[in-house]
């Protein structure tokens, strides 16, 4: 990713990145910042219910124009959708209203004539829906792929391909075959990082995601180091250091 111009600031890549490891929040243009979500607020709303309304805010205008094939292509927008979400859909109303508030700290009030929607102080419309839907994205793991080349071990890369499925299907979540569950993910690491269930409560997804893959990388240096120690081949071991993939203390 390149810099993303937020509120006067070029935000790049790498201080990007950081800003979801602390939890900071990201500037984006219109005046507007998009905040962290604890997994104990996620919990509070639901899981299941959070990834939907998520995945929605997210659509994109190929998808909008599958959805609905007789409109205008010029007359779609991902604005609208939200705004037309907010305003008329009566069963998931304060479900959009209410995330979009989790996202920004703000309150929030629909401009359908100019096509926009108020937060705070700031405005969020066809210019800067962009910002806001990649951040989001980035934030609930809907850019995988882009944000994390190895997210997380396969049971747990399994949970995550999940939540993309629901943008993919807007279908409703449900456990993969191994049985396991986001919660198990949860207790996994709570014990491994001896921390309580409610210190990993206030982690968002992204940081659950990137704490999980360094725990798998603790992990897999140990195993290796361990091989080592008990007579394995160097050139059999894949001994990168778990602080990162390109530190190999063999070379």
């Amino acid at each position: 990713m390149g810099a993303l111009q937020g509120g006067g600031n070029d935000v790049t890549s790498e201080h990007r990145q950081m800003m979801y490891l602390t939890g900071i929040p990201i500037p984006i243009s219109g005046k507007i910042k998009i905040y962290s979500v604890p997994l104990k607020e996620i919990w509070k709303f639901g899981y299941e219910r959070y990834i939907s309304i998520i995945s929605a805010i997210c659509i994109q205008k190929d998808e909008l124009k599958s959805l609905f094939p007789d409109i205008e292509s010029d007359d779609l927008s991902p604005i609208d959708f939200i705004i037309a979400n907010i305003v008329y859909n009566k069963k998931d109303s304060k479900s959009f209203y209410d995330v979009i508030k989790m996202l920004t700290h703000e309150k929030i009030d629909c401009d359908i004539e100019k096509r926009m929607i108020r937060i705070g102080d700031g405005t969020l419309s066809q210019s800067n829906i962009g910002e806001f839907q990649e951040i989001v994205k980035d934030r609930n793991l809907m850019n995988v792929e882009e944000s994390h080349e190895n997210p997380s071990n396969d049971k747990a890369r399994q949970i995550l391909e999940r939540s993309r499925e629901l943008r993919r299907k807007r279908k409703q979540y449900d456990d993969d075959d191994s049985g396991i569950t986001f919660a198990d993910i949860i207790s996994i690491m709570a014990a491994k990082m001896k921390k309580s269930i409610s210190e990993i409560g206030d982690y968002d997804i992204w940081q659950i995601n990137d704490q999980l893959a360094r725990l798998k990388a603790f992990d897999d240096y140990e195993v290796g180091y361990q091989a080592l120690l008990h007579g394995a081949k160097k050139e059999d071991v894949d001994l990168n250091h778990w602080i990162g993939k390109n530190i190999n203390l063999f070379e």
